[in-house]
């Protein structure tokens, strides 16, 4: 039988053919790569022979690890020195001199998105994920959100391992350097011992100066290791993310009978860290780890790349991704960007069927009662304070939005519904968050020597283990979906369809 293959075509070989292509994309996947050789080169090959191929490419295009020790101090000079207001700090080991530092932590963030962040919410979230190349370190995240809802990076780290003194050190820089004297801060994160260390025993983290929160998928997967059930998994969540009181304590009553050692699991947190309904807003209504661990999806082709491209792969993307956004800001339309708009529309889609009492016109009291749907449900009592941007509902304190109750009193009032709207979420602002910006970096031959040499932690360099090497996490408790969750389209998000017949994807 005839096969299509050879053994000719070795892993050096198609290393060869792909060289300018990973220059290009460091990120580049083993299956692209396997589409290039068919479509090229004629030849069917295995998935192991590429994934070899790439990682020779990488070091012919990047160096090894401990060149590229070597070379990241000229690098990140050359860095901040293009553009300004990029940080850059580094930490080194005790047996370091004068001359010759042992490499231990590096943390850097860039000027343009230090400056979007003081336009932002003031709402940061930090996670940590593992660099999977030679070098056995994890990569530390702090993100926000922008005026459309999306992911903006604000610093990284690279440490040896999460712990209370890496943590500890991450959070001084980010507070030091990024936060600086923004006050009233939100910071949510996954329960970590070192964070938690961190924003009660610094001044510069404790309230009122910021907030630390935790994520709720974090609270409901650790609570699911101790005790089982579809039910209670539910009920954790719905109490979690309630925004009125009374639907909190309807749960936790209904929790606390059915499950009672899982309710004094839970009643040892305290309820402002992880449920909405006591949190007083300082969250903007973000529950979930989904805007860090996204980013750390999209990095997921730097991490096993060596430090330096690793780095500069995070510069590049961050350039790239403020380029995006400023075109698409200058092209939209409307008052409120896309993701916004969107919402906002939704919710003066509601106001037709409701129906509005004026208790305290002067003082802003007004009575919603929601209009009956075809199910039967519906004929709900609001209450708006229409001068205090507050709701009974809850969304309106929460999420800095107005909901359909309270669009519903401004049209019966005559008032302008845009002026309801958060200016943070405005397309003004949404330009002014992405006009940063940046400078390449000059030629290599240019770079100044900072006067020291720096060498990796050898005891931190991993052996080679044959085959590939693990690039998604062990999936878990929290990435399993509930029974009672309908299903929802890939391509426009709704139920009904999936994205083979999806009418919104066609049109």
């Amino acid at each position: 039988m005839i096969r299509n293959n050879t053994t000719s075509l070795t892993s050096s070989v198609i290393s060869r053919h792909i060289l300018r292509t990973i220059e290009d994309d460091h990120g580049l996947k083993v299956k692209n790569i396997l589409s290039f050789v068919k479509e090229n080169l004629k030849v069917d090959v295995s998935y192991k022979k590429v994934w070899y191929a790439r990682r020779k490419t990488i070091e012919l295009v990047f160096g090894s690890w401990e060149q590229n020790f070597a070379e990241l101090p000229q690098y990140l000079d050359a860095m901040s020195q293009s553009n300004p207001g990029t940080v850059v700090e580094w930490s080194h080991h005790s047996d370091s001199s004068d001359r010759v530092k042992t490499f231990k932590y590096v943390f850097w963030a860039f000027g343009p998105a230090i400056e979007t962040f003081h336009m932002c919410r003031p709402v940061i979230c930090v996670d940590g994920t593992h660099l999977r190349g030679e070098y056995k370190g994890k990569l530390l995240v702090a993100v926000t959100q922008d005026a459309n809802n999306k992911v903006l990076p604000l610093a990284y780290a690279i440490v040896d391992e999460e712990t209370i003194f890496s943590w500890s050190w991450f959070m001084e820089q980010l507070r030091h350097n990024v936060a600086l004297d923004r006050h009233l801060i939100c910071v949510i994160f996954d329960r970590h011992n070192g964070i938690i260390y961190t924003m009660t025993h610094f001044d510069y983290w404790v309230e009122p100066l910021a907030y630390h929160r935790f994520y709720l998928r974090h609270v409901r997967s650790n609570l699911m290791t101790h005790f089982k059930g579809l039910h209670l998994r539910k009920l954790c969540w719905v109490m979690g993310r309630a925004r009125q009181l009374r639907k909190w304590r309807t749960f936790r009553r209904e929790l606390r009978s059915m499950f009672p050692d899982a309710w004094n699991y839970l009643s040892a947190i305290s309820p402002e860290k992880w449920c909405l309904t006591h949190d007083d807003g300082h969250r903007w209504g973000i529950l979930t780890t989904n805007i860090s661990e996204s980013y750390n999806n999209v990095l997921r082709g730097a991490r096993h790349l060596p430090i330096r491209a690793c780095i500069d792969m995070t510069f590049h993307r961050t350039v790239a991704l403020f380029q995006n956004r400023r075109e698409d800001a200058s092209h939209c339309r409307n008052p409120f960007p896309s993701k916004i708009w969107r919402r906002f529309r939704n919710a003066e889609k509601k106001i037709g069927a409701q129906r509005v009492i004026e208790f305290d016109g002067p003082s802003g009291v007004y009575k919603v009662i929601t209009g009956r749907r075809v199910d039967g449900k519906g004929g709900n009592t609001q209450t708006v304070r229409f001068f205090d941007k507050a709701c009974s509902c809850g969304k309106w304190q929460h999420y800095r939005l107005p909901c359909s109750h309270a669009l519903a009193v401004c049209r019966n009032r005559g008032d302008n519904p845009g002026l309801l709207v958060d200016p943070q979420f405005t397309t003004t602002r949404w330009a002014v968050q992405y006009s940063g910006k940046f400078n390449p970096l000059p030629h290599q031959d240019t770079w100044l020597h900072p006067g020291w040499e720096l060498q990796g932690d050898r005891s931190k360099f991993v052996a080679r283990r044959a085959g590939r090497v693990r690039a998604s996490r062990i999936r878990n408790e929290m990435d399993e979906r509930d029974p009672d969750e309908p299903r929802r389209c890939r391509n426009c998000h709704q139920t009904g369809h999936n994205r083979r017949n999806c009418p919104n994807y066609r049109s």
